[in-house]
């Protein structure tokens, strides 16, 4: 096992970190490096994710395995799920085009390492595996049986195993070396923290075109409708987003799974209950989540054995009955806002429900959806005009300022908010946005109190700028300590910059030459219908 030269995994326990490497500063970035990774930490929960068959990309002759992409996706999706919640979507995220791209960058860094000569040896390899806390037994030594476990669940090979880590702490090495080649001057670090430490806090009001309501008279309504125009306009808006007026009930929910021995998709431990245990464990969480000022989503954190509920508090969202099991539907449907179910015993378990939505279904006709999508069609026909009249109403009493600004903000019901506090490096302001004209126009405020002159566009709505405060740094802050730090900081902002202008340049060279290829299968696999949710708790199967 663990086909390298001159070691074995029988040999690998009884390795020593000072016959492996003699550079302990390579030793350390290597093994933060390692420790790092997520796949380390990630388990195979998805099970049910279906791959296409073949690689998912070629970078010249070395091929993208479709276990290699599977990896990382599954890595990539729990990790955005967990930080986006509800609003995840993968398609949305474009996450299969992204995580392929990161692969095949990766391809492309680790050629140009390897011809830097910064190739990660066999030795370097083996030492960091003796040293990681996931191949570690109960008494502290390296685990073969462990390694053994971590390749089987993570559908490794040896040989597959080997080649993802070296590539991985090979381009790691090589990002590093470029970063440690910058050099920032003291007079730069200064520069940079004054930047950094001094704070700005800005009020602002926003401008909206999405919160400018327009009222459209009946009158309007009704002749649009009666016009042969209109009469197209609204049957072509009903036929094009038919969503909006047929729809099944749904409801949404949190629920609770305790599994047992036998139940379907058991997890390790539910798979040590017996049934009745289960049972009774199913009835304690109801005594818990029915208590006063209980909240079903932190018991639900606790006792769900279904793995995405863990981290989602065990929202299911919004789901028609076809989505679930029977019995769960059955059940979930029957109840209504706030209630909380008996258990329910499905194939997965006994489940404790929440309901905490209902929509009710939806099957309006053209005619009895006429007027209200006449009213929509003039509204939006008629608020751009509205749009830019208020805008410039807005601009002309900013040019003004004082008395007559706050005449303008009361008419058009404007309301002052704040940032709070942001660095003056800062390139996104908060609540605000990322725009030219924003940071333009936010570095010309210098007292508080003062208002930018002119109004600002970012992310569709226009905004007055004015000053709230600023507080400068604090230099006796700047340490020898805090010097290097910085100075670790702008190199490694330096490296990142260069090194994806770097990996920009090569691929579209290598992609002129054709030679990257890009399977559109797995581009594709976004689908929810081709890929499990996390956890292969997709609400289809309402299980773990």
């Amino acid at each position: 096992m663990l086909r390298w030269k001159n070691t074995g995994l029988s040999r690998l326990k009884d390795l020593s970190g000072k016959k492996l490497l003699r550079n302990s500063g390579a030793y350390t970035t290597l093994l933060v490096a390692v420790l790092a990774m997520s796949f380390f930490g990630v388990c195979d929960h998805n099970g049910g994710m279906r791959a296409p068959s073949g690689s998912a990309a070629k970078v010249g002759s070395d091929s993208i395995t479709g276990n290699e992409f599977r990896r990382a996706y599954q890595a990539s999706y729990q990790r955005l799920q967990a930080q986006f919640k509800d609003g995840f979507d993968p398609a949305t995220f474009r996450l299969a085009q992204g995580v392929l791209g990161q692969l095949i960058d990766e391809r492309i860094m680790f050629a140009e390492a390897v011809t830097a000569g910064m190739l990660v040896s066999d030795d370097e390899i083996a030492r960091l595996l003796t040293d990681a806390q996931a191949f570690k037994d109960e008494k502290g030594a390296f685990s073969p049986e462990a390694f053994k476990n971590y390749l089987r669940s993570n559908r490794h090979t040896e040989a597959s195993f080997q080649d993802e880590i070296r590539r991985s702490l090979t381009v790691q090495r090589f990002k590093d070396f470029v970063g440690q080649s910058h050099f920032v001057s003291d007079a730069g670090l200064v520069q940079q923290f004054a930047l950094s430490e001094s704070k700005m806090d800005i009020d602002y009001l926003k401008l909206s075109a999405a919160d400018i309501k327009l009222s459209v008279p009946e009158g309007d309504v009704a002749k649009f409708e009666a016009s042969d125009e209109g009469k197209k306009k609204i049957k072509d808006y009903f036929e094009g987003h038919s969503s909006e007026f047929k729809s099944e009930a749904q409801v949404r929910a949190r629920h609770i799974l305790v599994g047992f021995e036998g139940s379907r998709s058991a997890s390790a431990d539910a798979a040590k209950r017996g049934k009745e245990v289960a049972r009774k464990r199913a009835a304690e969480v109801i005594a818990k989540v029915r208590a006063a000022g209980a909240d079903f989503a932190k018991v639900a954190r606790e006792f769900t054995d279904e793995a995405a509920g863990k981290s989602k508090g065990g929202d299911l969202g919004f789901f028609s009955r076809e989505m679930m099991v029977k019995e769960f539907a059955d059940a979930a449907f029957a109840m209504k806002p706030g209630q909380i179910s008996e258990p329910v015993e499905s194939p997965f378990g006994f489940h404790v429900i929440k309901v905490e939505e209902i929509k009710a279904a939806r099957n309006e006709t053209l005619a009895q959806a006429s007027g209200g999508i006449a009213r929509k069609l003039l509204a939006d026909e008629g608020r751009p005009a509205l749009v830019k009249a208020e805008v410039d109403k807005l601009a002309v009493a900013v040019a003004k300022g004082g008395d007559e600004l706050e005449r303008v903000r009361k008419e058009l019901g404007l309301t002052w908010k704040s940032t709070g506090e942001f660095a003056l490096t800062a390139k996104v302001i908060p609540e605000i946005g990322s725009d030219n004209s924003v940071l333009s126009s936010i570095s010309s405020l210098r007292q508080a109190g003062q208002t930018a002159q002119q109004l600002v566009e970012s992310r569709g709505a226009h905004y007055v700028l004015r000053l709230k405060k600023k507080v400068d740094a604090d230099m006796a802050k700047l340490t020898v300590d805090k010097k290097n730090e910085l100075r670790r900081s702008e190199s490694g902002s330096f490296g990142s910059s260069y090194l994806s202008s770097m990996e920009k340049s090569l691929r579209e060279d290598l992609k002129k030459r054709g030679r990257i290829w890009e399977n559109p299968d797995y581009i594709k696999i976004d689908d929810r219908k081709e890929v499990a949710d996390a956890g292969d708790a997709a609400p289809v199967d309402v299980g773990g």
